[in-house]
């Protein structure tokens, strides 16, 4: 995702009943970092794992939505065990990929934030 496309995606887009172009300065700016660095993220997972593949429902899903991007639980972004553990994957892949997977999966859910605890 390119930043003309979170533009895009921030003009256009919703987050449960409020547009995404009418929230506060603060949330903009969140939305804006999310989808940068969760692109960025899969990304890095396409090099890592040497594949142009997508795979739903993790990290290296095809499309992010709104609610995905402003969701704070990073649990949902993640590389799934059949990509860590195949045969293929590089050295460099392994003990980093294995370390950050171990520490999202610890963290407590942080996704009670939701539109309907903004106000405009």
């Amino acid at each position: 995702m390119s930043i003309d496309g979170v533009r895009k995606l921030m003009d256009d887009g919703r987050w449960g009943n409020l547009r995404l172009a009418d929230l506060t300065g603060k949330h903009r700016q969140q939305f804006m970092t999310h989808a940068l660095a969760r692109s960025a993220a899969h990304e890095i997972g396409h090099y890592l794992l040497r594949s142009s593949l997508h795979r739903a429902p993790a990290l290296m899903r095809d499309r992010l939505s709104v609610d995905l991007i402003m969701d704070n639980d990073l649990r949902r972004f993640h590389l799934e065990a059949p990509q860590i553990d195949r045969p293929a994957a590089p050295a460099r892949f392994d003990a980093g990929v294995r370390a950050a997977s171990a520490s999202v999966h610890d963290q407590p859910p942080h996704s009670e934030r939701s539109p309907r605890h903004f106000s405009q």
